[in-house]
């Protein structure tokens, strides 16, 4: 059905939210069609009239990770996020400020538009939220939105999750956001304690993506701290580590080697890195 026919059977009454949910469905999809542009007014009366409806629905939707949290920032990305986001009005003020932070964290992690204007919003609402409403999601959006702009509550806040994470296995995936934050701040003796709670998980665990960003961030930090030797040493076993992943331009892995070649230091190994990066990173591929 077109657009159009799914609003004329809404409009008929009967099912309605179930074609509040169609047109929601179809402006989704049309968000990440080549060629076509989604209709952001009705997108948005239909979110807000479903989630209004039943704002669990609402609150786990922009909660998921993957294809649905880029649909939903394509959607509502621009000039739009704010204004869906004031515009959302639940009963409930925990739900109200836990989905608008959701929409606003989802937005800012995939735009590059005024990032720290949506996190510095969506953390004032997760703020407004009960403590004692405050569960796992709320956890979860808490983070990404303290880690960029109010460090002094970040730092508890992981800690008490990370005291939380029972299995090594979730705390391997936990760490390096945990690490790379605290680098990012400068808080080595909270980087030197998480540091070591990463090296002594299994090695089964640490590997991956996130274990050759936790190797950059060491590199980085030896070079901050005048340990060239060190910075080297950590820039050879991100080489070791970097033969078998992809996404190796992403900024917590490419770091140290543009460090490494901005200060014209160990100049053969970041060559040899940037011919790993051509090879290895699909973005970087092309036919």
């Amino acid at each position: 059905m077109t657009l159009e026919e799914l609003c004329r059977r809404r409009d008929q009454g009967k099912d309605r939210l179930w074609w509040c949910w169609r047109i929601f469905q179809a402006s989704m999809k049309a968000s990440e069609t080549p060629g076509e542009t989604p209709d952001a007014q009705k997108a948005t009366e239909t979110f807000l009239e479903l989630a209004a409806a039943d704002p669990e629905w609402a609150i786990d939707m922009a909660a998921e990770e993957g294809p649905p949290s880029h649909q939903l920032a394509q959607l509502f990305g621009g000039g739009k996020t704010l204004d869906l986001a004031s515009r959302i009005k639940l009963t409930d003020d925990g739900q109200e400020g836990l989905l608008r932070a959701e929409i606003l964290c989802g937005v800012a992690q995939w735009s590059k538009a005024d990032t720290e204007g949506l996190l510095e919003r969506a953390w004032a609402e997760l703020r407004r939220v009960p403590e004692g409403a405050r569960e796992s999601t709320w956890t979860r959006f808490a983070l990404a939105a303290s880690a960029a702009v109010d460090y002094p509550a970040f730092r508890p806040l992981m800690e008490k999750r990370l005291e939380s994470l029972q299995e090594g296995f979730w705390k391997a995936h936990t760490l390096p956001f945990a690490l790379s934050t605290a680098a990012r701040h400068k808080d080595w003796p909270t980087f030197d304690k998480w540091i070591a709670e990463y090296r002594a998980l299994p090695a089964a665990l640490t590997h991956g993506h996130e274990a050759c960003a936790v190797v950059a961030l060491e590199g980085t930090r030896a070079l901050d701290e005048g340990r060239y030797g060190d910075a080297e040493s950590h820039m050879r076993r991100l080489l070791d580590l970097a033969k078998a992943e992809t996404f190796l331009a992403n900024d917590d892995i490419s770091g140290l080697p543009k460090r490494l070649r901005t200060e014209g230091r160990n100049t053969d190994l970041c060559d040899a890195f940037d011919a790993l990066v051509a090879t290895r990173d699909w973005r970087q591929l092309t036919g």
